[in-house]
C-alpha cells in the first residue's frame, strides 16, 4: 500500500513541476535580425540589395580649435557598386564627389536632385537633408535605399 501511494505521490509531483512552470520551451517567435555585412557599406543589413552603397573616406589636414594641424577623417564621395554573383566581384556604377554633390545641390530649382543616373540607376537628394538610391531589383521589382546626409 505504502508504495502505490508512493508512486501516486511521484506521479502527482511531476505533473504539478510540469504543469507550474518547471519545464518550459524557449520562445522562438521574435525576429532576429541580421547581422550586418561588415565591409563599410550604408546598406550593410540588406544582404539582398542589388546595389552596394558605400560613403567613401580620405584623412585631410585641418586645425584644431588651437590652430595645431590634426588630420581629420572626412567623407569624400558616394559610390553605388552593383555585385555580379556570377564573376563572384563587385563593378561601380558610379561615384559622385562629395564637392561635385554640394554644387548640384546649391544649384538645384526643385526640392529633390538626381546627382547621378545610368542605366536605371540613381543617386538622388531631397532637401529634407536625405539621400537615396533607386535600383532595378532582382526581383522585378524597384529597390531603394535612404540614407541621411552627414557631410
Amino acid at each position: 500500500m505504502f508504495k502505490k501511494l508512493g508512486l501516486t505521490f511521484v506521479a502527482i509531483l511531476m505533473l504539478a513541476t510540469a504543469a507550474f512552470g518547471g519545464v518550459s520551451a524557449a520562445d522562438t517567435s521574435e525576429d532576429v535580425p541580421p547581422a550586418p555585412i561588415a565591409d563599410g557599406r550604408l546598406n550593410a543589413y540588406d544582404a539582398a540589395a542589388p546595389v552596394i552603397v558605400y560613403e567613401l573616406h580620405e584623412t585631410i589636414w585641418d586645425e584644431d580649435e588651437n590652430g595645431w594641424p590634426i588630420e581629420v577623417d572626412v567623407i569624400s564621395a558616394v559610390q553605388v557598386m552593383i555585385w555580379n554573383q556570377d564573376a563572384e566581384a563587385a563593378y561601380e556604377v558610379f561615384q559622385v564627389s562629395v564637392d561635385d554633390i554640394e554644387a548640384m545641390i546649391a544649384d538645384a530649382i526643385t526640392d529633390d536632385v538626381v546627382l547621378a543616373q545610368t542605366g536605371g540607376y540613381s543617386l538622388n537628394y531631397s532637401d529634407d537633408g536625405s539621400f537615396w538610391v533607386s535600383a532595378p531589383s532582382l526581383s522585378g521589382g524597384a529597390y531603394t535605399f535612404t540614407w541621411e546626409k552627414n557631410f
